[in-house]
């Protein structure tokens, strides 16, 4: 097995966007990658992923850790989840992926995903790197012509595309997700909705990355998927089961000594959500909030925010 640490934010982002971000695969990077066998998951137990709840004399707040890519056939929600969203009149997650369409990702994916530099970013691999992406692509039963089919993609895109194509093909797909299942009933039942962060945030988080430090990330990233594929399966069992102290060590492993990232990717964001909550819990009604399960662990999780703000979020 690699050692997770030094970790590169590219890995980190890897993990990030299965646990921490709705912005999984946009549609271009889909339509670049060619067909992909699906293999069949074995029935799963019903899980019981984590609750928390806060409310004061007129408003109830409840926070729900997610998971963005699911097997299909897996029945996530507990009575006490499908009570208390059932009861909301409003949704709010981190970002409005359910509406988001090809015409309003484009743009954001030439801005943030393309590669400008007028050369693909595969020539700048050395050529050890070069060798292990082509045996990721042998891995994942994917043809030696994805390369030029990923050319005009940055490292960051690429790299994401991979993961979630070998998440895929272990049974996950981003349309079964929690958000985007929640996202689509409160839309259905004519709730209130809401979102954290524009799709144009989560995307910026990955381009702005500079162009050195993010070759160097994907290189690391091909070894990550050949030889730690694994871990995402570790954080989903511990996820299901609500064993928020495993998964946040995992998540924790997954960044290594990268204090810089994590403080992008989890610190900042949950210090943005908590404000914004204090705001939600000043008003009145039944709110149901879903965002990625990996901001609801460790230090400075969102829960630890919200205390900061004089807010007690308890465990269910």
């Amino acid at each position: 097995m690699i050692s997770l640490s030094p970790l590169r934010p590219l890995l980190s982002a890897a993990v990030f966007l299965l646990f921490n971000s709705t912005l999984i695969v946009p549609v271009q990077a889909q339509q670049a990658a060619t067909s992909i066998a699906q293999s069949t998951p074995a029935p799963m137990p019903v899980p019981t992923p984590a609750l928390w709840k806060i409310s004061d004399t007129d408003s109830e707040i409840w926070i729900f850790g997610t998971i963005h890519l699911l097997p299909p056939e897996l029945e996530w929600r507990s009575p006490l989840v499908q009570q208390a969203f059932a009861a909301a009149d409003s949704l709010y997650i981190e970002a409005p992926v359910g509406d988001a369409t090809p015409e309003s990702m484009q743009p954001l994916i030439r801005r943030y995903g393309f590669n400008h530099s007028g050369s693909p970013f595969a020539d700048d691999l050395s050529p050890t790197a070069r060798t292990r992406y082509e045996e990721v692509l042998q891995f994942l039963n994917l043809p030696p012509e994805t390369i030029d089919n990923f050319a005009p993609f940055r490292p960051w895109l690429a790299g994401i595309t991979l993961v979630t194509i070998q998440m895929q093909q272990r049974g996950y797909d981003p349309e079964a997700g929690v958000d985007r299942t929640l996202w689509q009933e409160a839309k259905n039942r004519g709730l209130k909705l809401g979102y954290f962060e524009t799709l144009e945030q989560q995307m910026a988080f990955f381009g702005t990355l500079p162009p050195a430090e993010e070759l160097a990330m994907f290189e690391e990233l091909l070894d990550w998927i050949l030889e730690e594929p694994a871990m995402v399966d570790d954080m989903i069992d511990a996820w299901k089961t609500g064993d928020i102290a495993t998964l946040s060590q995992l998540l924790n492993d997954s960044f290594g000594e990268d204090e810089r990232t994590k403080a992008t990717l989890l610190y900042d964001r949950n210090r943005d959500w908590a404000d914004q909550i204090k705001k939600l819990l000043a008003g009145s009604g039944k709110s149901f909030i879903a965002v990625g399960a990996g901001h609801l662990g460790g230090e400075k999780s969102l829960q630890w925010y919200l205390n900061e703000l004089g807010i007690d979020a308890v465990r269910q």
